[in-house]
């Protein structure tokens, strides 16, 4: 009897301690886990600055949305009880228990633990539903979210861009910082390219809950700080002159101010509805925006399109010319309609002939030949790369600095000409001294 009383002392002894350790010297830590367990931070969205032209017309603004999403922290444990969610939650938001899941675990796996937008955009129908419900839908909620409105449509739509979901690679980027997982960040145009000035701060308010998640009330609040309005230099009105000017045809178009550089309007066609990005875009929409069977009009044709400069290099083989000292501003040459090289013979536009030229006057017409003369000389004059020299200097193959994602022009030198008629050669037949 004396022995197990002894065992029974030692074992009360070690729960008492045991008691003690908990309620004494950890009281404190697990009593602000206890408080902890019932506070929730709920993120208010800051909406994006709006985008305005030269005049303060709206180009771009907000509506107010609702966005469903998972909170993997909430979910059930069990792959059962979750798929069972999932099916519950599949014909509320009309969409497959299977594209969910696939939602679900793709956001988890870029980054573990973050919320997860399972749907944007739902009616307030879908919102209420759910939120009357919500014991039977664990880890699921509805909340008010700012979703980009562009109300001309797709007026624009290459200049001001689109804007969707963050990705788990620009959130490794430091100018992303800040941004949550569901964030909508610009993806093109002005969207991206002014991304952390329309941004904004999100805020959030801070709530407390009770054991089965009901609220209780309100602790504390951040405001959202909305983020800054954008002014371009674009006319709304000559936007919408050039891009009717423009419908159906493939191409695009540029107005700037000749003092100043600044862009009045700029478009491309074929063009897009940027509200389509709005809450999501299907897989197949964003296919058929890239085809270049439908014109693949999310490329900015003024920007990114690469094509030959045809006449307009001419005032670029003048300046060479002028520098290299081949020519004179009152230098006559002759224009009999056609110019040999090798064995190809080269004509003007439609066959003129324009006579005697000064350069002034072969500027005014255009004459082709007037400028393979030129273009000629230049062989010889300034080590033979004048006219690749004040071409580069005067811009071609550098960026122009425009806001918006462009494309690389290319000036080919000497050398990779020669290395393109090797590869090709019969691409042209214009001789040994046309190649050199």
């Amino acid at each position: 009897m004396a022995v197990l009383g002894g065992i029974a002392l030692v074992l009360f002894a070690v729960v008492f301690f045991r008691l003690w350790y908990l309620q004494v010297l950890s009281g404190d830590k697990y009593l602000a886990q206890a408080h902890n367990n019932q506070v929730r931070d709920i993120l208010v969205q800051a909406p994006r600055g709006n985008i305005v032209d030269r005049n303060g017309s709206v180009l771009v603004d907000n509506r107010i949305g609702y966005a469903v999403t998972i909170s993997p922290d909430k979910l059930p444990t069990t792959q059962t009880v979750k798929t069972a969610l999932y099916k519950r939650l599949a014909p509320v938001l009309g969409m497959r228990y299977l594209d969910i899941r696939k939602i679900v675990r793709e956001n988890l796996r870029a980054l573990p633990f973050a919320n997860v937008t399972v749907k944007n955009d739902v009616s307030r129908d879908v919102y209420s539903y759910i939120r009357e419900r919500q014991t039977d839908f664990p880890g699921v909620s509805v909340m008010p979210v700012y979703l980009r409105r562009y109300p001309h449509h797709q007026l624009a739509s290459q200049i001001v861009g689109w804007v969707g979901q963050v990705t788990a690679e620009e959130l490794k980027k430091p100018s992303y910082k800040g941004v949550n997982m569901n964030d909508r960040v610009g993806q093109a145009g002005i969207e991206s390219s002014y991304d952390r000035y329309l941004r904004g701060a999100d805020g959030a308010t801070r709530v407390q809950v009770d054991a089965s998640g009901a609220l209780r009330g309100a602790l504390a609040t951040k405001s959202a700080v909305e983020g800054h309005q954008l002014r371009l230099s674009l006319n709304v009105d000559a936007q919408r002159v050039g891009e009717q000017t423009l419908a159906g045809r493939k191409g695009a178009f540029v107005a700037m101010d000749v003092h100043d550089g600044s862009v009045y309007a700029l478009g491309s066609a074929p063009s897009f509805d940027p509200n389509v990005f709005s809450k999501g875009v299907k897989t197949s929409v964003y296919k058929a925006l890239t085809s270049p069977a439908n014109g693949a009009p999310l490329t900015d044709r003024a920007t990114q399109g690469l094509y030959p400069t045809g006449s307009t290099f001419k005032p670029i083989t003048s300046v060479a010319a002028l520098m290299c000292g081949v020519l004179s501003p009152s230098q006559v040459l002759f224009d009999g309609g056609s110019f040999k090289i090798g064995n190809l013979t080269l004509r003007n536009a439609g066959g003129a002939s324009y006579g005697a030229l000064s350069l002034a006057r072969a500027l005014t017409v255009s004459s082709d030949v007037f400028f393979y003369q030129v273009g000629q000389s230049l062989d010889s004059a300034c080590g033979g790369t004048g006219l690749q020299k004040w071409g580069r200097k005067l811009g071609i193959g550098r960026p122009t600095g425009i806001d918006l994602p462009e494309g690389k022009g290319f000036l080919p030198t000497p050398d990779q000409i020669n290395r393109l008629h090797k590869k090709y050669p019969n691409l042209f037949d214009l001789g040994p001294r046309a190649r050199r």
